[in-house]
């Protein structure tokens, strides 16, 4: 892409800025924090030719007249360096060492520094972020932990000023309406110091990321997809807030009730007291291990089956129904259906959208996450509610539900309509439908829609690709029911005889064993997608054995005459190159992916060349996990262990498969992402396998067409991948297309 900036640049000018607000930047976002009237430069500092700049506007009321070179460069930090200390309205010699050409980096200059800048100083300049660097090489992306982790050097201490130093608060008595705190010289001195050391940490940092490839045009998209942003529907959010807060405080008050005061707003958070209140019933709330438990799955499981078993058996009592209705009420005043609204009303800009939404590489195979707004875990409507939308946002010109009235004052009346719609025995509550509107909120700016596309089946088929499984792909390739016929063997009956719940265990299967799934967590794994295996009278390991049996190639084989173990397979095929490959430092090959060591980093180049790094890789004996779960013997075997984010790590088979799988995955996305961004289509956000893409009214549904014809097309580093994509026009984001909208598949276009 061309006027990329140049990531191999030798020697950028490394920036760093401290900064003065009224605004909490964790809850408002950066580029509301950068725009805010209260928002100002307390420190900018420099490296610019390896001298140290340092500039304090002229309102910072300190003096600082005494202060050396020698005073501001970190004490723990050695050699020192020369710094030069500037005042004024303008950092006017620092610039004079700058020209057009230079290119300046900071960390989290994307989401921070770039923007102060620009805002407050002369634009024009590139920049690099060392963020992304860090992310890629498999490393935390905070400075502090890198700082420790590869130079042995950590933030200075005076970072505990920051809050004390930054925080300012409205105030009617000051022109500028805000007042700021009064800064004594020590602490400013001290906090310049931490300033300088925060470049001094980038510069060295810098050459640490030579050995990482970056992808340029990824970044590039992603910043331009961050800098677009996606409109919110600003009316929609407040009333879903105080539709939500009202809903919960309607729960509390009727546990108060029901409980004749014992537990309230002040106490209905707190574990203990809800069990003792329980207890006074003789109910306790306990986990498979009899632990007293409130977390919500195990509550719902306790609402979903209110007996319990006394005398092993003998007797079955029912649960007095206060109880459930107590528990039932509580989860729902403890959901946060009104802060995650809040979170993304406080993050619209004054152009009335939302920016800054994702993470670049946050998870360790390279898909991104969310920042503020949480867009990659937005609550999935239940299936009773999930046509709603568009009736209550007035999409619809028969609507069963009354439109939602944005604009009603009395809370309680929108309240009451929507709860005489609920049914009585549905188990849907006020709150449900709340949640339901929080994806629907971001919506196409006037005169465009979104087009909206996923991958279908994305991961089974990536899995099967690497593996070479040619019983999946050749279904995948002609279009065969794959679910349909595995549940065929599952269950030993024909095609014609496979049920709907027979289908869905299937399904479970092909899409969640591929990495090793074992009988256990299958069983949880169906149970949480709504798969019966009692009911269909199959067990997990009749389902597990039949798709290790029948997809050899990601499972492996059993020998003639042994029924043990397995030998083959993708999964001990790469589990076998990791340790090789840590063991003795050679590179091995498997899965259609190198496995190489360097500087004590295990690397994995995917098909796509992206490298998967795992640093300071070894290997240890330590107890597989699996040994707990299945209650085989504790011993010690020995296992590939790396440093992650968190601690040390293990990697095995199974874990290995998932992330090779899900970041070629995440490189298919992004490859289509700046295609789709090279001819002008708008992607306005990606939530895992799907693209939004806000394009013009007029010719919207030749926009989807082009959008799922590029998410169908296979790059030719995976050439062979059978991809297929499907997609509709919306003017919201939704998980369906309204009535009338258009659908158009991988084959054929048409309407709902």
């Amino acid at each position: 892409m061309n006027g990329l900036p140049d990531w191999g640049c030798a020697n950028p000018v490394l920036v760093d800025f401290e900064t003065q607000s009224a605004v909490d930047i964790k809850e408002a976002g950066a580029r509301t924090y950068v725009e805010h009237p209260s928002t100002r430069i307390l420190i900018l500092a420099a490296c610019v030719d390896d001298v140290f700049h340092v500039w304090i506007p002229d309102y910072i009321k300190v003096n600082t007249d005494s202060w050396t070179s020698k005073s501001l460069w970190p004490y723990q930090i050695k050699p020192a360096k020369e710094v030069r200390l500037y005042r004024g309205t303008s950092p006017t010699e620092l610039l004079s060492c700058l020209t057009t050409d230079r290119t300046l980096c900071a960390h989290n200059a994307y989401g921070f520094d770039r923007q102060i800048w620009n805002r407050f100083l002369p634009c024009g300049f590139r920049w690099l972020d060392t963020l992304p660097l860090a992310r890629q090489s498999g490393r935390n992306g905070k400075l502090d932990s890198l700082g420790k982790n590869l130079l042995g050097i950590g933030k200075d201490h005076a970072k505990k000023l920051l809050p004390k130093l930054t925080t300012a608060h409205a105030s009617y008595w000051f022109n500028d309406g805000y007042s700021y705190p009064q800064i004594n010289n020590g602490d400013l001195q001290a906090f310049t110091r931490y300033a300088v050391g925060d470049v001094e940490l980038l510069r060295r940092l810098w050459s640490e990321f030579d050995s990482v490839k970056v992808e340029a045009d990824v970044i590039h998209v992603h910043d331009t997809i961050n800098s677009r942003g996606i409109e919110a529907d600003a009316e929609l959010l407040e009333c879903v807030e105080r539709l939500s807060l009202f809903s919960v405080g309607e729960a509390v008050n009727e546990i108060k009730r029901l409980t004749r005061g014992k537990l309230h707003e002040d106490n209905i958070r707190s574990g203990k007291q809800v069990q003792e209140w329980l207890e006074t019933f003789g109910v306790q709330i306990t986990d498979d291990s009899g632990n007293p438990c409130l977390r919500k799955e195990i509550v719902q499981k306790f609402i979903d089956s209110p007996y319990v078993l006394e005398d092993n058996l003998t007797a079955v009592t029912e649960i007095p129904p206060v109880c459930i209705d107590v528990m039932r009420l509580r989860m729902k005043a403890l959901r946060i259906t009104d802060a995650k609204v809040k979170r993304a009303r406080s993050r619209i800009g004054r152009d009335s959208r939302v920016r800054d939404l994702f993470a670049y590489h946050n998870a360790h195979t390279g898909r991104w996450s969310s920042y503020g707004v949480n867009i990659h875990n937005l609550p999935r409507p239940k299936n009773a509610i999930a046509g709603w939308v568009e009736h209550l946002l007035g999409y619809s010109t028969d609507p069963p539900i009354p439109r939602l009235d944005v604009h009603e004052k009395d809370i309680r009346k929108v309240y009451d309509s929507i709860k005489a719609h609920i049914p009585d025995d549905s188990g849907i509550t006020v709150d449900d439908v709340c949640s339901l509107l929080i994806r629907p909120s971001f919506c196409a700016k006037e005169g465009h829609t979104f087009a909206i596309a996923d991958y279908a089946q994305v991961e089974a088929r990536g899995a099967a690709w690497l593996a070479d499984e040619s019983k999946m792909l050749d279904a995948f390739r002609e279009g065969r029911d794959l679910y349909r016929e595995f549940a065929s063997k599952v269950f030993h009956v024909d095609l014609k005889d496979v049920t709907k719940d027979m289908r869905q265990i299937a399904k479970s299967a092909v899409l969640g064993c591929q990495y090793g799934l074992g009988y256990d967590k299958f069983r949880i794994y169906a149970a949480n997608n709504g798969c019966d295996l009692a009911k269909a009278n199959v067990t997990s390991e009749e389902v597990i054995n039949a798709y290790r049996n029948e997809y050899t190639k990601l499972a492996g084989w059993k020998p003639k005459g042994n029924d043990s173990f397995r030998i083959g397979g993708l999964w001990k095929e790469v589990d076998k190159a990791c340790k090789d490959c840590v063991s003795t430092s050679v590179p091995q090959n498997a899965g259609k992916c190198v496995f190489l060591i360097e500087s004590k980093d295990l690397k994995i180049v995917l098909p796509s060349g992206r490298e998967l790094w795992y640093p300071n890789a070894r290997i240890e004996d330590i107890v597989p996990p699996y040994c707990y779960t299945m209650g085989l013997p504790l011993n010690p075997k020995a296992t590939v262990v790396y440093d992650g984010e968190h601690g040390p790590k293990s990697l095995y088979g199974g874990l290995l498969v998932e992330n090779i799988t899900q970041a070629m995955c995440r490189d298919i996305m992004a490859s289509h992402l700046i295609e789709l961004e090279n001819i002008g289509l708008n992607p306005v956000a990606h939530v895992h396998d799907e693209i939004l893409c806000e394009v013009p009214l007029n010719g919207a549904e030749e926009s989807l067409r082009t959008m799922v014809r590029i998410m169908s097309t296979v790059p030719t580093w995976c050439a062979g991948i059978p991809l297929a994509c499907e997609g509709f026009v919306c003017p919201r984001f939704n998980k369906s297309a309204f009535r009338g909208g258009y659908k158009y598949e991988t084959k054929d276009l048409t309407h709902v």
